[in-house]
């Protein structure tokens, strides 16, 4: 079971989804606290998870066919019976602030992606929000986290999705008995960002790392536009067993050990990114002039077709393996993104996309140095702009 909130970090200043999806989780007018978790353990659930996105709000769940029926009943409270009580706002915050800590601040390279946002989006841009809490001014009030709650966490901003032993009429009929008395509120339409730079940015890092590495990432086309053409792009150039990069930056070059490249779609701007770790005895500089080098000449003839058809044999494996789970579909049926069909690619329509939906955009490099000293997440030693 999974229930999707059309609803991210891009919605509220800074921290606030993070925050009320914690007080969601904490207590509601019918469940009090710890409760949501007690009662599924004793139900038998497994994959009890939550998260929050850039553009969404999900939480998931397994459970007993006889029991699927209270995470039904735990949702709709959650959806329709907000507690903004002072202590849960406050324990709440400082979960997450502590989980910020946690997984930027004591994760390696743990800074590259509020970096990677800064730079990449403009002032005023939704998606220009660091990871998880960080300034404590961004937060007042429970009754702040209310209005928010009230205005976005309602039916029309949801997706569900049961997969299970259950026919479908019944589990509409489910779904009405307990969602079907709640408001179903105004749907949000995305943010209109203002226009996206063109700018081309290296940061050179310091820091505590075993491995030094280039990060490079590009700004692309939002979901799902050109999304099928991008992510056998990158299968092509550094994927699961197509990997052209690594055959030319490792095995032809020796300058690095490994290279994988990610296509990270996005409603307001996507983002595509390759990843290299630097052989000993080189430089991350070395590493990311050769890759760029390399990519300003990619051409057709650059993709090999047989290359081409094991990306496309993978990517499209990977797509029907997400449209099988809850969270796979639940993102689908919200962004209407199911059937990405078309035509097999070409080398052409690589070739093309690399340079129209990726080189051309805005870029943001990150040359991670191996210093003792410095701090495991990361500091930025210098900035330049580039070309």
């Amino acid at each position: 079971m999974h229930l999707r909130y059309d609803v991210g970090t891009r919605d509220a200043s800074e921290a606030l989804a993070i925050v009320t999806a914690r007080m969601m989780l904490r207590k509601t007018a019918h469940v009090g606290v710890g409760e949501y978790d007690r009662l599924l353990a004793a139900a038998g659930a497994r994959n009890v998870d939550w998260n929050v996105t850039l553009d969404a709000t999900n939480f998931a769940v397994t459970l007993p066919t006889s029991h699927h029926a209270l995470a039904l009943w735990l949702w709709s409270d959650q959806m329709g019976f907000f507690a903004d009580d002072q202590g849960a706002f406050e324990q709440a915050f400082a979960l997450s602030a502590e989980e910020r800590t946690r997984k930027v601040q004591g994760q390696a390279m743990g800074l590259g992606e509020d970096l990677a946002r800064h730079e990449l989006y403009p002032a005023g841009h939704p998606y220009r929000v660091p990871v998880g809490v960080r300034d404590s001014a961004a937060i007042r009030t429970a009754a702040e986290i209310r209005q928010l709650h009230d205005t976005l966490y309602v039916p029309s901003n949801a997706t569900l999705v049961l997969v299970g032993d259950v026919s479908a009429s019944a589990a509409v009929a489910e779904v009405e008995h307990y969602f079907g008395s709640l408001s179903s509120g105004q749907h949000k339409a995305l943010p209109k960002p203002p226009p996206l730079p063109a700018t081309r940015v290296r940061l050179d890092m310091a820091a505590n790392i075993e491995h030094e590495m280039v990060v490079v990432q590009w700004l692309a086309p939002p979901e799902p536009v050109a999304e099928r053409t991008l992510q056998t792009l990158a299968e092509v150039l550094g994927g699961t067993r197509a990997r052209i990069l690594e055959w030319e930056l490792a095995d032809r070059r020796g300058l690095v050990t490994w290279a994988r490249s990610f296509y990270v779609p996005r409603a307001l701007g996507s983002a595509f990114r390759i990843e290299l770790r630097v052989a000993p005895g080189h430089t991350p500089r070395e590493a990311a002039d050769a890759l760029f080098e390399f990519l300003t000449h990619a051409s057709p003839a650059t993709f090999n077709e047989q290359v081409i058809a094991t990306a496309r044999t993978d990517v499209a494996r990977d797509r029907r393996e997400l449209e099988e789970t809850c969270v796979g579909r639940a993102r689908s049926l919200a962004k209407g993104t199911a059937a990405l069909q078309g035509p097999d690619l070409t080398a052409a329509d690589l070739s093309r996309s690399l340079q129209e939906d990726v080189f051309s955009h805005a870029s943001v490099t990150l040359l991670w140095s191996r210093v003792s000293g410095a701090p495991v997440a990361g500091e930025v030693r210098a900035r330049t702009e580039l070309p």
